[in-house]
């Protein structure tokens, strides 16, 4: 076949497919970071909810998992609970995935600055059990998540909500520096050192949770292959009495915010009923 008939390849947000990769997984530094906050953003509550106490004995490490989507029966194993309010793929819209490329290479970076202390982020004071689901894809590359946590008491828990409005507040500037440096040096390794990235924060999709709720966006912009892009990342933190949920969305080149409205509030529902069976 000769070139002129050779099929013109499909391209997206005027991306190949391989241009659109190499845009998509360098900027994963910036997720990365993205993942550091709202994963690790419970234990921000560190010494001032009373200092780094030993983890309880039954505390389960936040892992990876697929939970089975049924309502949590009238029991007090904390575990079983967190596994119970985090998302799976049948809670997710048609056409989505899990994300097998994911990886946890970013687990291993320094994120400490001054306002933000790295250190903080393991072992919060009260947490009893963690449970996070799978990275899920979209059909257009968004990408979704969530994570609930379960503290041993209201108070703590509450603490552990006050803290992270409190981070968002004082250690905004540094988070933003932080996901530029993550997504730089991810397209440094992509053999595109010279890129210019920006970011920045904006106001995020209005999710009408029916709990103690925070909600956060930043965007990301830069330019790969002569294309505009902007990564638009949302953050949705809910209470419900002693157990913390956190939400991501993320997408590129434009928000569904009746999707993420729609995935946020399963996830929150997924929460309140397992609240209330942890209250039994």
């Amino acid at each position: 076949m000769s070139q002129s008939q050779t099929p013109e390849e499909i391209r997206y947000l005027g991306l190949t497919p391989t241009q659109l990769n190499l845009a998509f997984f360098s900027v994963l530094g910036a997720i990365g970071l993205a993942v550091f906050l709202y994963l690790g953003g419970l234990g921000i509550v560190g010494d001032a909810l009373g200092g780094g106490g030993s983890e309880p004995a039954d505390s389960a490490a936040s892992e990876s998992l697929t939970p089975t989507p049924d309502a949590p029966n009238a029991t007090s194993d904390a575990d079983t609970v967190a596994r119970s309010a985090v998302l799976t793929l049948d809670d997710m819209p048609l056409g989505w995935t899990k994300d097998v490329d994911d990886d946890d290479d970013d687990d291993d970076e320094d994120y400490n600055t001054e306002c933000i202390d790295q250190d903080k982020l393991d072992n919060p004071p009260g947490e009893i059990a963690s449970a996070t689901s799978e990275d899920f894809e979209g059909p257009e590359n968004q990408s979704a998540s969530n994570e609930v946590t379960v503290f041993e008491d209201e108070e703590t828990a509450a603490g552990g909500m006050a803290l992270i409005t409190d981070m968002m507040t004082r250690c905004r500037d540094e988070f933003l520096a932080l996901v530029v440096r993550g997504a730089k040096e991810g397209l440094a390794e992509e053999g595109q050192p010279e890129t210019k990235v920006e970011a920045r924060w904006a106001t995020p999709t209005e999710i009408a949770f029916e709990t103690e709720s925070a909600s956060y966006r930043f965007v990301l912009e830069t330019t790969i292959e002569g294309v505009d892009l902007v990564f638009t990342f949302d953050f949705h933190f809910v209470r419900s009495g002693r157990l913390v949920g956190s939400y991501m969305y993320m997408a590129i080149n434009g928000m569904d915010t009746f999707e993420e409205q729609a995935i946020g509030l399963t996830a929150a529902d997924k929460l309140l009923d397992a609240g209330a069976a942890l209250a039994r």
